[in-house]
């Protein structure tokens, strides 16, 4: 009796000993993208720098580098013509342009946030920048010759200097 007891004993320390696979409970999940299977080869460069074209070309709202390409009636809302009403070259006098007024007449308050208020000059865009900056952290870590890495990350430089272009035009100066 204690003899196979200890057999069972002994099968079962040797199963508990093989079943503790460090590698197999340690695997990166399959079914989506994270941070270390990602920035492996260059169409994975490609694809991370298409969504920042995609950005910026489709959300002036957030990130107005590009813009006046919105359709419809409001279809110069974000062009320079738009932005030249805080001056006194273009002064209309319609209802949905009492926030210019305002700023020509020196009555303007500064907005505590930028939610929902239309105010979205220096505010918003900054999700932007932090997308371009996680890029160029991790470019590096393909496997690929540095001029390559160097070509998509030239790409996502020219994003960021456009977007604080954007901000140093309005404001006069802008964090770096």
């Amino acid at each position: 009796m204690k003899n196979i007891f200890s057999k069972y004993l002994i099968v079962f320390f040797v199963l508990l000993a093989v079943s503790c696979n460090d590698d197999f409970l340690e695997r990166l999940p399959l079914d989506e993208i994270s941070s270390e299977t990602f920035w492996n080869t260059e169409n994975d460069l490609k694809v991370y720098n298409n969504t920042l074209y995609h950005l910026a070309a489709v959300d002036d709202n957030n990130v107005p580098i590009m813009m006046g390409h919105d359709d419809g009636f409001e279809s110069l809302k974000y062009g320079i013509w738009y932005i030249d009403e805080f001056s006194d070259n273009i002064a209309p006098r319609h209802s949905r342009h009492t926030q210019y007024q305002q700023v020509r007449s020196g009555k303007h308050t500064v907005p505590s946030s930028s939610a929902g208020d239309g105010q979205w000059f220096g505010y918003k865009g900054w999700n932007f920048v932090r997308a371009i900056n996680v890029g160029l952290d991790n470019y590096n870590k393909a496997s690929l010759d540095q001029t390559t890495i160097d070509k998509y990350a030239g790409e996502a430089r020219l994003f960021r200097g456009w977007f604080f272009a954007d901000k140093v035009s309005k404001f006069g100066d802008a964090p770096w």
